[in-house]
């Protein structure tokens, strides 16, 4: 029945398809030629054939695409219009031309400008999409992409620990490892990667960031369980031929990124590097332990672009990265408790479109990657080696009728991944312990996608992967959008996902602790599931004449299997699979407005109910008399170190000639749960605010900006919990708060 049930949706899809399989595009580019002989492409130009309905409208690239008229005795002439431009000249090449036009105003210069949001929330898309724009990123220093939120109330971010200086993310109520993070589409944090990858981004290669709330779509993979955070880096087209940035705090953090682009010819390029300095053994508050370590970091990324051919467009990606960081107890302190990471990571990766000149609507992608990373981690007696060896390929089929009302989508993955550990110290310090991951997921996906008027639209797709060790998994997701006008949307999300779990990388900051490691389950962990359920609505409006918007989402997930990093008892860390409730609930309102001409509010506010069901030992006397070992289950306990509320109210004000930028960000964090520790009176945290703010200044090629981080001076007491009792109660894991105190920083900007 089942099988009777898909040929009958084949059919019907092949004959949607084929009823355009005839038809024919022109593609091309409506740009103007500056002074310097830059190509500079010009947005929302109509091209149109004359005496025809028939247009299409040039995106952000000056890009468009439009059926070719091949059914009638005279053919039409293709024209283009432009509010204050007229056509100057056109290049004509196989089945592209590009139109190249001139402004009609004869002045010395012509600015045109538009305003437009740092932070976009998409009415059009199924999905629930937010970009956060170049213009969002540089409200504040953004070092690195953990850095990147701190204006954004979608994803809160905190350090792991008070000691390796590393910074986890939060969303949709739940840990980092639940998101989907990717570079350009492919996997950027995963494996290893995950306890320091979030920082392992620099800020100033970023050109946007894309935050997708729920599973999203069955192409992006299958381990999108709260959603997917994708970074676009810079293009070489559209940024500048050399950017730097110089960056110095108050703590002794220098940070330097060089830029290059090579924008002329067929082949284009990008030449990211990244240099950050961190030397400083200041101790505010006089517990013996750095407050930051002390980091080297070199980063470097080359990325070639080909685009070149009507056949065919291709891009390849080489990167590397070496770190070293040191932190721990002063250097005064006898035999001192120390931490020392490294991190060398060296990934190959790209992009290959096959395109059909004479079929338009038809396209092949494939997406791969291939990665090494090695991590040495020193964390007082626990010394670990890890090695992550991982190879990705996605193959994309797609397949749309004239007017794009019918899309299909379809193709093959393969994700595998050797992950290989050592861990000494675990009993004595010359006991070591070996666990070897090998994890080899093949996948096939379809999605579909049909919409009327863009009234409404419906994304449903279906994964189906199967893993060497646990078989089969089924991942069904379905993104339902409906516009009630132009300025409002509503969508309804729903999906299941599924995820491998590497549960001493992932929980790696808990090593900076005296806790025994329960390594049992460590290698025999099933693969964590979840359901994804989410409604999302928003309204653009005009508030006493001025631009405004309102978002709300409300989201439940629900895992029907979950990892359990148990860390209830302050001496030990347990590893165990849970099908018992755990869940997240999470509701979220973001409102923006424009209060006075050039001055944008933004409001936000968030409730998180965060639940796992977890297992404790309970003691009973057994009939011989002596102490038998129980498990009894607690349900409805909330997850530890997660926030209730959070809040945050951001101020940004742009002067006339845009060459002063004010921003100021207040955040409020409510009480998180505290799991017990001998050390502490409390069991759950204080509600705390935090203040944050950065004035650029802009000259022609030249940007200064200064800013203060923590301007309140709130942290967190006691970040190190018993700090000279490092094989008993010792604990610098449980954070719920800052740990740095008021910070301020000083950067410029170069560009040419």
């Amino acid at each position: 029945m089942l099988k009777n049930f898909q040929l009958y949706l084949f059919i019907l899809f092949s004959i949607i398809f084929l009823n355009d399989a005839n038809s024919q595009y022109i593609k091309g580019k409506v740009i103007e030629i500056s002074n310097e002989g830059k190509e500079i492409p010009l947005e929302n130009a109509k091209v149109f054939w004359k005496g025809s309905e028939i247009h299409s409208i040039t995106n952000q690239y000056g890009e468009y695409e439009i059926p070719d008229i091949i059914d009638r005795n005279e053919r039409p002439i293709l024209l283009v219009s432009l509010v204050g431009y007229e056509l100057d000249s056109k290049r004509t090449r196989d089945n592209s031309i590009t139109f190249i036009l001139k402004s009609l105003l004869n002045l010395d210069e012509v600015v045109i400008k538009e305003k437009r949001a740092s932070t976009q929330y998409s009415i059009i898309e199924p999905i629930n999409l937010q970009t956060l724009n170049k213009k969002e990123l540089e409200k504040a220093a953004c070092c690195n992409l953990s850095e990147c939120f701190e204006t954004n109330a979608t994803v809160d971010v905190s350090f792991t620990n008070a000691l390796s200086g590393s910074k986890k993310i939060r969303m949709l109520g739940l840990d980092g490892k639940y998101v989907k993070i990717t570079a350009e589409s492919m996997p950027l944090v995963e494996g290893i990667s995950g306890s320091f990858g979030i920082n392992y981004v620099p800020g100033s290669w970023i050109e946007s960031i894309q935050i997708i709330k729920g599973p999203g779509s069955v192409i992006n993979g299958y381990n999108a369980m709260t959603g997917q955070i994708n970074v676009e880096y810079i293009e070489p087209e559209n940024g500048d031929r050399l950017f730097w940035n110089g960056f110095l705090s108050s703590e002794g953090k220098f940070e330097n990124n060089l830029l290059l682009a090579k924008q002329k010819g067929l082949w284009k390029s990008n030449l990211f590097t990244h240099l950050t300095i961190l030397d400083t053994e200041h101790d505010h508050n006089n517990d013996s332990y750095r407050d930051m370590p002390f980091i080297r970091n070199f980063h470097i990324l080359n990325r070639w672009k080909y685009t070149g051919n009507d056949l065919y467009r291709f891009q390849f990606t080489l990167r590397g990265l070496v770190e070293d960081r040191e932190s721990g107890q002063i250097s005064e302190i006898l035999n001192p408790y120390t931490i020392n990471i490294e991190n060398k990571i060296a990934s190959f990766g790209g992009k290959f479109a096959f395109l059909f000149p004479n079929n338009p609507q038809e396209s092949i992608g494939i997406q791969y990657s291939t990665s090494y990373h090695n991590q040495k981690s020193v964390y007082g007696k626990y010394k670990m080696n890890e090695t992550d060896e991982s190879v990705y390929v996605n193959a994309i089929h797609q397949l749309y009728n004239n007017n794009l009302n019918h899309i299909m989508k379809y193709g093959i993955s393969f994700d595998a991944r050797r992950l290989n550990q050592k861990l000494d110290g675990f009993n004595t310090p010359d006991e070591s312990i070996v666990f070897n991951h090998n994890n080899i997921v093949t996948g096939l996906f379809s999605e579909y996608s049909t919409s009327n008027e863009n009234v409404f639209q419906l994304l449903g797709g279906y994964r189906i992967d199967y893993h060497n060790k646990h078989g089969l998994f089924h991942s069904p997701r379905i993104n339902f959008k409906y516009n009630p006008n132009d300025m409002s949307v509503v969508r309804l999300i729903a999906g299941k996902s599924f995820r491998i779990s590497y549960p001493l990388s992932e929980n790696e900051s808990f090593l900076a602790s005296s806790r025994a490691i329960d390594i049992s389950n460590v290698q025999n962990l099933l693969p964590e599931e979840a359901w994804n359920f989410g409604i999302n609505a928003s309204y653009c409006f005009y508030l006493f004449g001025k631009e405004s918007s309102i978002n709300s989402d409300l989201y439940r997930t629900i895992f029907s299997n979950k990892v359990i990093a148990d860390i209830e008892d302050q001496n030990e860390l347990t590893f165990y699979n849970s099908d018992k409730a755990s869940f997240s609930n999470v509701w979220q309102i973001d409102i923006s407005h424009e209060l006075i001409k050039n001055l944008q509010i933004k409001y936000a506010f968030k409730i998180n109910d965060v639940q796992s069901t977890f297992l404790v030992y309970n003691t009973a006397e057994s009939s011989n008399g002596e102490d038998a070992v129980v498990w009894q289950e607690y349900s409805k306990r909330r997850d530890p170190l997660v926030p209730k509320y959070r809040g945050m109210i951001n101020a940004n004000y742009i002067n006339n000639s845009e060459k002063w930028i004010f921003d100021i960000t207040a955040n409020y964090i409510g009480p998180s749960r505290i799991p017990k520790h001998s050390e502490l009176t409390v069991t759950e945290s204080p509600s705390f605010l935090t203040y944050n703010t950065q004035i650029t200044r802009k000259f022609k090629y030249l940007e200064a900006y200064i800013g203060g981080e923590n301007l309140s001076n709130y942290t967190q007491e006691n970040p190190v919990l018993d700090p000279n009792n490092i094989n008993d109660r010792f604990d610098a894991s449980l954070i719920w708060g800052p740990i740095m105190g008021r910070t301020f920083y000083l950067g410029l900007r170069y560009r040419y």
